[in-house]
């Protein structure tokens, strides 16, 4: 029988496809796939466990959607080797989760780059593992993990997250920023949302760049970690924690920034922390839990917000320019005076 173009088409994607079901039996190995060659495929059925980045390095844009990936399957993007790739796709449903989620799995996975751009995944936990660092990019789509994130899920494991739009949420435990490993969480744009907790440990940061990302939990901690806020021309957004039961702060530290350009004037406050009222838990001006970064004493302060205990702000104490310079000519001119005497 000749194949027309059009069928022979259709005949190759229809192998193709099948041959991803069903080699080998209890998992699913995807390699190669270019920046210019997307790995596509919609409907596939991940029966067992989805592989990538296993006996090749590089595989990239992985788009369409995966379904039939719940019960006790799991997705692993770097598996021995480095996985890149752009995500621009639904893996399971909120029916049928991924049991877990791997961006870095097990061995040597130095140099993973995962970039999702739009869909959502759906797992019942989300990781950060193996050996090396992780780099996470979030643009756009949606986390959506049932019992939790944990980043840095070991001691040989470390991690970037950027997030720049886009929905992280769990329905339940919490997203750990720094399980055993460390790394840094930044959020420009998007939202990290749960009605659950959030935690920074072992060395790591979260970053909070301007007003254009929101953060909202119901419990925060802070065991030796960091809050690095960047204060831009609009201000920053504020971690808002509508919690009912006590906050834990050990060893946390804030560290003030200011964007390029962006210089407020003496006095000016900026909301750090919110508990929106909720509960009983306030903070206590003369112990708070947290304190300045080094390089920021004398420039910032931390302080409770004037008739609201359940706001913590920096407060910025420096003067500014131009009372800098007012001060410096008084300076001079009594300077001058006392020579003259």
């Amino acid at each position: 029988m000749k194949l027309v173009s059009g069928m022979k088409s259709t005949l190759l994607v229809a192998l193709t496809v099948g041959l991803l079901c069903v080699t080998p039996a209890s998992a699913r190995v995807i390699d190669g796939g270019t920046a210019d060659t997307p790995l596509a495929e919609v409907g596939g059925d991940c029966g067992g466990t989805l592989y990538a980045a296993t006996t090749v390095e590089t595989w990239a844009n992985l788009t369409g959607s995966f379904t039939n990936v719940g019960v006790f399957n799991a997705v692993r993007f770097g598996n021995g080797y480095a996985a890149h790739l752009n995500l621009d796709c639904d893996i399971g449903s909120s029916a049928s989760r991924a049991n877990n989620i791997h961006f870095g799995y097990s061995g040597a996975v130095a140099g993973t780059t995962i970039t999702l751009n739009s869909g959502t995944l759906y797992t019942d936990r989300l990781y950060t593992d193996g050996t090396g660092k992780v780099s996470v990019v979030i643009t756009g789509g949606t986390i959506d993990a049932l019992y939790g994130i944990e980043l840095g899920n070991s001691a040989a494991n470390s991690f970037e997250v950027t997030q720049t739009g886009g929905t992280v949420t769990w329905l339940n435990n919490s997203l750990v920023i720094g399980d055993v490993g460390t790394g840094t969480y930044t959020i420009s744009g998007g939202s990290i949302t749960s009605t659950k907790s959030m935690q920074i440990n072992n060395g790591s940061t979260l970053h909070v760049i301007g007003t254009g990302g929101s953060v909202s939990v119901s419990q925060f901690s802070v065991n030796n970690g960091t809050l690095e806020y960047t204060v831009g021309s609009t201000g920053v957004s504020t971690l808002a924690i509508a919690t009912t039961r006590s906050e834990s702060f050990v060893g946390a530290v804030v560290n003030m920034d200011l964007a390029a350009g962006v210089t407020p004037s003496e006095g000016d406050l900026f909301d750090l922390i919110d508990t929106l009222g909720g509960g009983w838990w306030r903070f206590d001006p003369n112990n708070l839990g947290l304190t300045l970064a080094a390089e920021d004493v004398g420039t910032w302060e931390l302080v409770v917000k004037e008739g609201d205990n359940g706001v913590l702000q920096a407060k910025y104490i420096v003067p500014e320019p131009a009372t800098m310079a007012l001060l410096g000519l008084g300076m001079v001119g009594l300077v001058a005076r006392r020579r003259r005497a």
